[in-house]
């Protein structure tokens, strides 16, 4: 689900109202007040300016507070609804298990009162940005239209979240061969850029912005097809003839990347799982596993107790 234009609608009334209702009042609230008032803006175009118009909504953004004060007034939106809700800044995600037509319906009652939260606090979804996505493996599962106020809301195959490609066939497909294409633009602007720099600058430049474009979010969708690690190592590889400057058909590859101490994408999101794992059984970083562990252990008691 989309926000529209979530940064510049948010009423300062209701989200003062809200602060107070936390706790955030006196000084410190008049403070934020004053943070938000007596702000203008206007239009330039071709050097003619509009005339200025005071601003009763919104909060600024590129500021410290700004962010945050979104995050505050828009807190309390999962309170509304049955199904899991996850996010992050202005992204959202409303899901729910669908065993049944019931689940269906249960599902769209919870879009109706995210459509009564945003009527009664002033946001706007953005319903043409606002999609549907089954993630399933089975052939057989109930079907149903779902709408948010008058427009049926699209139903689609794929869709980005937080820079992560979901299918609805559960597979990482999309998401590799996406990274790969932008990671190759990116290496061949460097090279178009960098080729007359010296061999550091250019290992830097590669290091810099194109590997992380291969490796973002790798703990979750790191390949087990041969096809998928070959082609994002063919990306490094590309890399490394190119910090060495060395083009030759007869010349090792493999001894570049051993020169350069690169390890292999493989190995280093090898390494990156290894650490995430740790992190998550040592409470270092937020984590829910435990409670998917909880859940999984409950439902092995009950299907052997039955």
């Amino acid at each position: 689900m989309d926000f529209s234009k979530a940064f510049d609608v948010v009423p300062h009334r209701r989200l003062l109202m809200k602060l107070e209702h936390l706790g955030i009042r006196h000084n410190i609230n008049r403070w934020i007040e004053d943070f938000l008032s007596n702000r203008t803006q206007n239009v330039i175009i071709d050097g003619e300016s509009s005339t200025s118009s005071p601003v009763f909504s919104g909060v600024p953004q590129g500021t410290v507070l700004g962010p945050l004060l979104f995050l505050v007034y828009i807190n309390n939106l999962p309170d509304c609804v049955a199904s899991d809700v996850r996010m992050f800044a202005d992204d959202l995600i409303l899901y729910r298990q669908i065993n049944s037509h019931n689940d269906c319906v249960n599902l769209q009652k919870d879009i109706n009162s995210l459509c009564n939260w945003e009527t009664a606090w002033q946001m706007r979804f953005n319903k043409s940005k606002c999609f549907i996505m089954r993630m399933t493996h089975k052939k057989n599962i109930p079907h149903h239209a779902y709408s948010m106020g008058d427009s049926i809301l699209q139903e689609v195959k794929h869709h980005p979240y937080l820079g992560v490609e979901l299918s609805s066939d559960l597979t990482w497909s999309k998401h590799i061969n996406q990274s790969v294409n932008s990671a190759n633009k990116i290496l061949g602007l460097i090279k178009r850029n960098f080729w007359n720099c010296a061999s550091s600058a250019r290992e830097t430049a590669y290091k810099a912005l194109v590997r992380p474009k291969l490796e973002y979010a790798s703990v979750i969708w790191d390949p087990h097809q041969k096809i998928h690690t070959e082609s994002l190592e063919k990306v490094q590889r590309r890399a490394a003839r190119f910090v060495k400057n060395e083009y030759s058909r007869f010349s090792s590859v493999s001894d570049m990347l051993k020169d350069l101490n690169w390890d292999t994408l493989e190995n280093r999101r090898f390494k990156a799982r290894l650490v995430t794992i740790y992190k998550e059984t040592h409470g270092l970083i937020p984590s829910n596993i435990n409670n998917l562990l909880e859940e999984k252990k409950n439902q092995l008691h009950v299907n052997l107790t039955v």
